[in-house]
C-alpha cells in the first residue's frame, strides 16, 4: 500500500471558549424550513422559506484535569454566560452557543468529549484561509 496522506489524518486542536480539545470527528448540519400551499389548479407552490441554525458537532478528546468536574464547569459556564467564536480547519463559526455536551472519563489520561454548538451566523473562512 502506498504512503498516502489521507490515511494519516491526526486529531486537530480546536478552542471553544476556554476549552481546548482535539477533534477526531466533525459534523456540520443545517436545514431550511419550507412553507408551501396548493394553488387553485392543484399544484404545490413554495410560499416562503426560513433558514434554520447551523449545528456544529465536535467529537474528540481533551486532557483530563486533576478535578474531574473542571471541564464540565467550564462548559456549563460558557453555555450560560457567553457566545463564542470557533475556528476549525480554516472555517470560522461566529456567535456559537452550546447546545449540548457529553463527557466520558474512562480512566485514561484524557476525557472523551462530544460538544454541539449552534449558530445562525454565516460561516466564513479564517483570514489567510481558503474561501
Amino acid at each position: 500500500m502506498s504512503d498516502n496522506s489521507i490515511c494519516k489524518r491526526r486529531a486537530e486542536k480546536v478552542s471553544i471558549g476556554y476549552v481546548q480539545m482535539y477533534c477526531d470527528h466533525f459534523i456540520l448540519t443545517g436545514h431550511t424550513q419550507f412553507y408551501e400551499k396548493t394553488s387553485i389548479i392543484g399544484h404545490d407552490k413554495i410560499t416562503a422559506k426560513c433558514p434554520r441554525s447551523t449545528k456544529i458537532t465536535f467529537i474528540g478528546r481533551m486532557y483530563r484535569e486533576s478535578d474531574p468536574l473542571y471541564t464540565a464547569r467550564i462548559i456549563s459556564s460558557i453555555g450560560r454566560h457567553m457566545n463564542c467564536c470557533v475556528t476549525f480547519r480554516g472555517i470560522v463559526f461566529h456567535n456559537c452557543e452550546i447546545s449540548d455536551f457529553k463527557f466520558e472519563d474512562k480512566g485514561e489520561d484524557f476525557i472523551y468529549m462530544t460538544l454541539t454548538l449552534m449558530t445562525t451566523d454565516t460561516i466564513t473562512a479564517a483570514p489567510g484561509g481558503t474561501s
